[in-house]
């Protein structure tokens, strides 16, 4: 026996309307290309959002992905943006579940140069082979609240304030990766160049990565005072390896690729003094070093 069904039958052909979009919870301004993106929202009462995707021009569109209320970590300058200052936009478009497509809906946020006050560095993770600079004029807050902040193995986080620096519940270091912070005592921030030598730094906070193991890989001498020599174990000798180091602020400063090398001299003579970090990525496999230049 076959059931039968009769109608009437209904086909939802009516897209999502009234969508809403908040860049940084409706702040004016921001000094960052990275935002939030929230109080994502359009109504559709007969099947229900399923998918949203982005654009920073209205006509670049980021693929598909499972509707939620926030996004956080969208690049401005991604999906027909630019790093240029000025106003950025933001548009947004809603599917249901019968496959309907919304009009675009947006919002406005001015990106300014220039460093906040106060900065909140939350759900953000720093992923292999990014190295990123994070600053505040007076205090940073990393994590907390349900949040993360995440250092993924290869991933390299610098944190810059003027006065404060919260390490909350949340903050994660993953083997391989490398989180540092410290209270600039002579007000330069991501990007610039101290005008004066460190000597010691006030309030300093640095967080290894768990479950630290021996590296394979030796740097010496450290400290320095320019040159160092990285030395390779012998099971790595016959292959190719990538090396950058980074300065304090997040800039790489040097860059090599090694090709069946023992070892390697590296010079730092014609940079500032202080912490340089080493990356060297070998296949799928990465590590992070630190070298401290007097």
């Amino acid at each position: 026996m076959t059931a039968s069904h009769s109608g009437p039958y209904f086909v939802d052909g009516t897209p999502p309307i009234n969508g809403i979009i908040a860049i940084n919870y409706g702040v004016v301004s921001t000094p960052f290309l990275a935002v939030s993106l929230n109080s994502l929202y359009a109504s559709d009462p007969s099947s229900g959002l399923s998918q949203m995707r982005f654009s920073s021009n209205n006509s670049t569109w980021s693929p598909f992905e499972s509707y939620s209320a926030n996004k956080f970590g969208w690049d401005l300058s991604q999906y027909g943006g630019n790093i240029n200052y000025g106003i950025k936009t933001v548009y947004v478009k809603f599917r249901d579940n019968a496959g309907n497509e919304s009009i675009s809906y947006f919002d406005d946020i001015q990106y300014i140069s220039g460093i906040s006050p106060e900065v909140f560095l939350q759900d953000i993770a720093v992923s292999s082979g990014q190295s990123s600079c994070y600053n505040a004029t007076e205090t940073v807050n990393i994590a907390g609240n349900g949040t993360t902040f995440i250092v993924q193995n290869g991933g390299i986080a610098i944190i810059i304030a003027g006065q404060n620096i919260h390490f909350l519940s949340g903050t994660f270091g993953k083997q391989g990766g490398y989180l540092h912070g410290y209270i600039t005592t002579d007000d330069q921030y991501c990007g610039g160049q101290p005008n004066t030598m460190i000597t010691k730094t006030i309030e300093s906070i640095e967080i290894p990565v768990s479950n630290l193991r021996q590296s394979n890989f030796k740097t010496y001498p450290n400290p320095t005072t320019g040159n160092f020599i990285l030395e390779l174990p012998g099971d790595l000798q016959t292959k190719k390896i990538q090396v950058d180091i980074f300065g304090m602020r997040g800039e790489m400063v040097l860059t090599a690729t090694l090709n069946g090398e023992r070892k390697h001299e590296f010079s730092l003579s014609d940079k500032p003094t202080g912490v340089y970090f080493i990356r060297i990525v070998s296949g799928d496999k990465t590590e992070t070093l630190k070298i401290i230049k007097q």
